[in-house]
């Protein structure tokens, strides 16, 4: 299967993904918290088991994933936070911005070379993303983004996956794909426990917990396990 296959997937899974996250946002307006909590329900069995499981990488490889664990979970708050202010057929293409912020990276920090075939499906990725991040009925000539519309969260969100991104692309050049899931989602459970210990987050989780039906917390964790799955 080649790369431009596995990206259209990719895309079109994010895609459904993030027209479930806005239904569930829109329906139920729960805490961004809400959702992180389930990366890292989802996420601590994998630390847990896999840590016993795989070779000890070096410390080296536990801090690279780790980081990029971490940085995947504040990326998930910002992005839940910009669904809760925007549309989600704006914000979805800018969130896909993150493969030209990876590819910028890549070049200026680890001298990637990519061809010109593949830096132009890259243009129009990023002239399609920024067309379909304009509000209906605004000029083309003029792209305004105006705050409180969920799109400066969404291009943060996006720059921090990508030096994820960067860094898993590190680790799994020299250990195998379970050794990044595992320390991966070790910075995710990380990254929730250090924000639940935040007064602010744990009484916003804590109250937000309270409000949320069974159904809706089931729904959240089988989400975000479909997640992790595609992802390996």
């Amino acid at each position: 299967m080649s790369w431009i296959t596995l990206q259209v997937i990719s895309t079109l899974l994010a895609s459904v993904n993030s027209i479930v996250d806005k239904h569930l946002v829109r329906d139920h307006e729960p805490s961004p918290m809400i959702y992180l909590a389930s990366f890292a329900v989802v996420g601590l069995p994998v630390t847990t088991v896999g840590v016993w499981l795989i070779p000890w990488p070096g410390l080296k490889a536990v801090l690279t994933g780790t980081l990029s664990g971490l940085l995947f979970a504040t990326a998930v708050l910002i992005y839940y936070r910009a669904m809760n202010l925007g549309e989600v057929s704006r914000l979805v293409p800018l969130l896909r911005l993150s493969s030209i912020f990876k590819l910028i990276l890549l070049a200026a920090f680890l001298n990637d070379r990519l061809t010109l075939i593949q830096y132009s499906a890259f243009g129009f990725m990023l002239f399609g993303a920024m067309a379909l991040a304009q509000k209906s009925g605004q000029s083309h000539r003029k792209l305004r983004w105006h705050q409180g519309d969920g799109v400066s969260l969404m291009l943060i969100a996006a720059l921090l996956l990508a030096v994820g991104s960067v860094l898993d692309s590190q680790l799994i050049l020299s250990h195998s794909p379970w050794t990044l899931a595992v320390w991966s989602n070790t910075g995710r459970v990380l990254g929730f426990s250090i924000l639940l210990v935040t007064p602010k987050y744990r009484t916003e989780f804590l109250c937000r917990l309270k409000t949320t039906s069974p159904r809706f917390r089931t729904v959240v964790i089988g989400e975000q396990t479909g997640r992790l799955v595609t992802g390996l």
